[in-house]
C-alpha cells in the first residue's frame, strides 16, 4: 500500500446509484465528480478500463487514512485483485484524477457514528450532464488515486469499447452509457 494515496477513482457499478454503491466499508470524506485518462468498455452488468488517452467520467472517493487498509481489503475483494490462488480480474493502479474545473461538485457526508456509508444526501447528479472542460494536456491533476484496470483484454471478455459519440455534449465518455 502506498501511504501517500488515500482516495479512489471508480467509474462504474461502485459510484453513486450504481449496484454495488453500498459495498464501500468505510464513510469516505468527501465524493467529487471527476475523471482520469483511460480506455472505457462495457458491457451490461458492468465497465472495465484499461490505460488509454479518452477522458474517461467517474468519482474520487476520499476517505480518512485509518479506513484506507480495510477500504483497500475490501475493493480488492470485490475487484478480484491479489485473491489468493486466483488471477486478477482486475489491477490495481495508481492514476492522476481530474476534477470539474467549473465548480467542484463534492458531497461532504454528514456525521454518522455507525461509520457505514450513509449515501442517501449526497448530490445524485447523473455523470452525463457533467460540464467538464476540455482541458489542455498540461493541466495537472488535482490528486493521484488508486484505480483499477482490467487484467485481461477485455475484448476478449465480452466487452465493447466506450467511444465518445458525435452528439455527446461531454468531452468523457461513461459507462452506463444511456
Amino acid at each position: 500500500m502506498n501511504e501517500s494515496i488515500k482516495a479512489f477513482f471508480v467509474y462504474g457499478t461502485l459510484c453513486r446509484g450504481q449496484c454495488r454503491e453500498h459495498l464501500w466499508p468505510a464513510r469516505p470524506i468527501r465524493i467529487v465528480e471527476a475523471w482520469t485518462y483511460g480506455t472505457l468498455y462495457g458491457r451490461a452488468d458492468y465497465p472495465a478500463m484499461r490505460s488509454g488517452t479518452d477522458k474517461v467520467a467517474g468519482e474520487y472517493w476520499s476517505f480518512d487514512p485509518k479506513d484506507m487498509s480495510r477500504v483497500i481489503a475490501a475493493l480488492d475483494e470485490i475487484e478480484g485483485t491479489h485473491q489468493v490462488g486466483q488471477p486478477n480480474l482486475y489491477d490495481r493502479v495508481i492514476i492522476d484524477v481530474y476534477k470539474r474545473t467549473n465548480e467542484e461538485a463534492h458531497a461532504m457526508l454528514e456525521p454518522n457514528p455507525t461509520n457505514k456509508p450513509t449515501l442517501e444526501s449526497l448530490d445524485k447528479k447523473p455523470l452525463d450532464d457533467l460540464t467538464i472542460d476540455d482541458t489542455p494536456p498540461n493541466r495537472s491533476p488535482f490528486d493521484r488515486a488508486y484505480g483499477y484496470h482490467y487484467a485481461i483484454d477485455p475484448i476478449a471478455d465480452g466487452f465493447q469499447q466506450i467511444s465518445k459519440s458525435v452528439r455527446q455534449t461531454s468531452p468523457c465518455v461513461k459507462w452506463p452509457t444511456e
